[in-house]
């Protein structure tokens, strides 16, 4: 888990391993460094949480975010450290894992034998405390998530990540250039998605959309296996969210992602 926890706003944001968790805390810790707002890091699930602040649950929609672990688990070996390369190479012998659905089929059995690697677990493992429902895995029913969360946050909410991306990718369209000159038609900021930021001034509330769209642009440029993320997902989507999707519908559930109660 990473997070930061911001005092005279009496709030904190929290999020979990390839969940966007690298953009938004850097995005977040350069707002509040500008804006001169007092703020502490959170890092690992050994914390205390407070009955009397809001915790903003950052989270990736569950489907996007296992083309992403796939795509870093056959990433290039000269990328990883040789203790993790000989781990992954190992894994991917044992189970025989040379295709997307190899790596669908045999998901809950990559739990211990990745368990060095936290991307590769649902998110909501990072922000339960320990003991958490490791050994369970899949099998965990939503309503069962959703009482741990509850007892263990007094306030909380989930954010799709997705918003955030929406949000800054519609600001930065709006600016539209004509010859010298560019018009801002109106545009939503990132920053209001958090209600206890709403009365920042308009100037303070643009950084936080130029400093997300900046630091995902960064984070692109490194990412190397972005590009095959996008191939994989343009290629085995259908055959992924058709075949597969139980191995989602708990989090897509607890995340709001898809409504619960025509479900339940």
């Amino acid at each position: 888990m990473k997070g930061i926890y911001i005092p005279d706003y009496n709030c904190a944001f929290i999020t979990a391993n390839k969940s966007g968790s690298r953009g938004i805390i850097n995005t977040l810790t350069m707002f509040f460094d500008y804006t001169n707002i007092n703020y502490e890091k959170l890092v690992g699930s050994n914390y205390d949480t407070k009955s009397d602040v809001k915790y903003y649950i950052l989270v990736r929609n569950p489907i996007e975010r296992f083309f992403t672990t796939y795509s870093w688990l056959m990433r290039d070996g000269s990328k990883i450290s040789d203790t993790q390369f000989d781990i992954i190479e190992n894994v991917l012998e044992k189970y025989n894992i040379k295709t997307i659905e190899d790596y669908a089929s045999n998901y809950k059995n990559l739990y211990d034998a990745l368990e060095f690697d936290t991307h590769f677990f649902e998110q909501y493992f990072s922000f339960i405390p320990p003991p958490n429902h490791k050994n369970n895995g899949i099998d965990i029913s939503y309503i069962e998530l959703k009482n741990t969360f509850d007892s263990f946050f007094n306030n909380y909410e989930f954010v799709h990540i997705e918003k955030l991306i929406s949000i800054t990718e519609d600001y930065k369209n709006s600016y539209t250039l004509h010859d010298d000159d560019y018009s801002n038609e109106s545009t939503n900021f990132m920053i209001d998605l958090f209600s206890e930021f709403n009365e920042l001034s308009i100037s303070q509330k643009k950084l936080s959309n130029i400093f997300y769209t900046y630091i995902i642009q960064i984070l692109d440029l490194r990412h190397h296996h972005k590009i095959k993320t996008n191939e994989y997902k343009q290629k085995y989507v259908n055959v992924i969210t058709n075949k597969y999707m139980h191995l989602f519908k708990t989090e897509l559930m607890l995340y709001g992602y898809i409504d619960t109660e025509k479900i339940l």
